[in-house]
């Protein structure tokens, strides 16, 4: 079974030339997969998508990882996204929520079907008979 907790700040923010609809995502912990599962750019650190399962095995935890590897990509555990519009930020909010349980489900029927990867631990005893 995998399982996150997303705590999401929606902030309406004003500069003198524009109003804006910030969205904060932050994932405050995670069983049976990594917090990790925001992709970003490593060039600007700007949000590209929630990440794949190639992604997971793929792209280095943090920023810091990226650059000493070069990576163009890496895993965060947090975004924030600027939108020009209410409904923009609503329906990215929704989109990304979608998608985060989309890849936790995928990652915690891959462990239940006893798919190749990751560990497990195996009790046998005197009584075990299969």
């Amino acid at each position: 079974m995998s399982w996150i907790t997303v705590t999401e700040k929606q902030t309406l923010l004003q500069t003198d030339t524009a109003l804006y609809y910030s969205v904060r995502l932050e994932i405050q912990a995670a069983g049976g997969i990594s917090k990790a599962l925001f992709v970003a750019r490593a060039d600007d650190n700007a949000f590209s998508h929630v990440a794949t399962r190639k992604d997971l095995l793929n792209y280095p935890e943090g920023f810091a990882a990226a650059f000493s590897t070069g990576a163009f990509f890496y895993r965060t555990h947090e975004i924030a996204l600027q939108c020009s519009s209410e409904e923009l930020a609503v329906q990215a909010s929704a989109d990304i929520r979608r998608r985060l349980d989309s890849i936790v489900r995928e990652v915690g029927a891959s462990a239940q079907n006893g798919s190749f990867g990751g560990s497990r631990q195996y009790l046998y005893d005197s009584e075990t008979s299969e």
